[in-house]
């Protein structure tokens, strides 16, 4: 089974994290990206971005990000 690649960013409360982690291959960054072109040398790959609600994501990311679907 080919599981879905998801990026999430910072630290998620609860059992958030291994919920995900149960259907998802999941890679955590958990000191976050300093700008949005960062994250955007980050994304391609990935399936699913999962990010703190203080993360700009525009243009640049779902540009890098084709795969992104989650």
């Amino acid at each position: 089974m080919n599981r879905k690649r998801v990026l999430v960013l910072g630290d998620l409360p609860g059992d958030g994290l291994e919920r995900l982690q149960a259907v998802c291959s999941v890679t955590v960054r958990e000191q976050g990206v300093d700008s949005e072109n960062e994250l955007a040398s980050l994304v391609p790959g990935f399936h699913g971005l999962l990010t703190l609600l203080t993360q700009r994501v525009g243009d640049a990311v779902f540009a890098a990000g084709r795969d992104l679907s989650i």
